[in-house]
């Protein structure tokens, strides 16, 4: 099984109460996916961190979208 969030084993037993597995699987995943990219566009439109936030949705999965918002621009010093 693919636990790949924190918010994904919450997705898991949600989804396989709905639906027979292996679909909650795929569905996490997805929505994995789809987190990790939105982070990734705000995060470059906000000039923050992709990588890190990219990292963030890897872990938290969609927890992290409205975290991102809040992120601060990367300031480079000389």
């Amino acid at each position: 099984m693919y636990f790949i969030t924190i918010f994904g084993l919450y997705i898991h037993y949600w989804c396989s109460s709905i639906i027979k597995a292996p679909y909650g699987n795929v569905i996490l995943i997805i929505l994995n996916f789809i987190s990790m990219a939105v982070c990734y566009y705000v995060a470059r439109s906000r000039k923050a961190n992709k990588i890190l936030w990219l990292f963030v949705a890897f872990i938290v999965g969609p927890l992290a979208i409205p975290f991102v918002f809040f992120s601060k621009p990367v300031v480079i010093t000389e």
